[in-house]
């Protein structure tokens, strides 16, 4: 009987631990995420989505797979981000799906007028694929002011 509770015990233990490593995987992506889009990475932020993903802005129709979610992305003449900051409330994996939900916070210049601490909220449902953990559907807007 102990055997079995020591084996059950080992098993909850590496994957909780395996919980808590993809969770920071994610949160270090969310990080780099934010980091493309301050430095227009094109490349980086469209390698971050699945080929088959989705993404939902707000005013916009649902655009799907990294060509439109690239060109979505790729910041209009007149537009710079200067800061951009994703912060998860809460992230949940389960096996090769995970999600989170927010709030991120940015701040730029469009067409020479500046721009300062643009809130939204945002929901991001992640897949793993190929060991990799990629952005499948993305849904995000604005957040009312306090």
């Amino acid at each position: 009987m102990k055997t079995i509770f020591l084996l059950f015990l080992l098993s909850y233990s590496v994957a909780a631990y395996a919980q808590i490593d993809d969770e920071t995987i994610i949160r270090k992506n969310i990080a780099a995420f934010s980091d493309a889009i301050v430095h227009r990475d094109t490349e980086a932020i469209a390698n971050a989505y699945t080929p088959d993903a989705s993404i939902f802005p707000n005013g916009f129709d649902i655009i799907k797979g990294t060509k439109d979610i690239k060109s979505y992305w790729t910041p209009r003449s007149g537009t710079t981000t200067t800061f951009h900051k994703i912060y998860p409330v809460e992230i949940v994996v389960n096996g090769s799906t995970a999600y989170d939900h927010g709030y991120y916070e940015v701040s730029g210049i469009n067409d020479g007028n500046p721009f300062q601490g643009v809130r939204g909220k945002y929901v991001i449902v992640w897949k793993k694929m190929d060991g990799r953990w990629k952005i499948y559907l993305d849904i995000w807007n604005r957040a009312v002011s306090k």
